[in-house]
């Protein structure tokens, strides 16, 4: 028997699924969709070894929740540190997709809240 520590998963949207659809699903799927997804790619990550990652975004900040529920020992998951939802400047991504901010001060408000 061999025992490894656990792995870290450095750049993850536990919401997201890939594939050549991804865009459209992330703009027309529901929140309660989203969630959906991260309870199945959260538990797939724990189970495949990943015991603490790294979730670089996601719609409806659904990934701060999830965040929150496994510090708190509610849910079997990794250990993850959420950055929130995506901001840009117009004409980044697609509209819809992220919070769009106009001017650096209004995007440093919009990250402190």
């Amino acid at each position: 028997m061999t025992l490894i520590s656990g792995l870290i998963d450095c750049h993850e949207h536990f919401t997201g699924d890939g594939g050549m659809d991804s865009m459209d699903r992330l703009l027309n799927d529901t929140a309660e969709e989203f969630t959906l997804k991260a309870v199945g790619n959260c538990r797939r990550a724990l189970m495949s070894g990943v015991t603490s990652a790294r979730d670089v975004g996601a719609r409806y900040a659904i990934n701060i929740n999830i965040a929150r529920q496994a510090a708190a020992g509610a849910i079997l998951w990794p250990r993850i540190t959420a950055s929130g939802e995506w901001f840009q400047f117009p004409g980044t991504w697609p509209a819809g997709l992220t919070r769009t901010t106009e001017t650096p001060e209004e995007l440093l408000g919009e990250s402190r809240t």
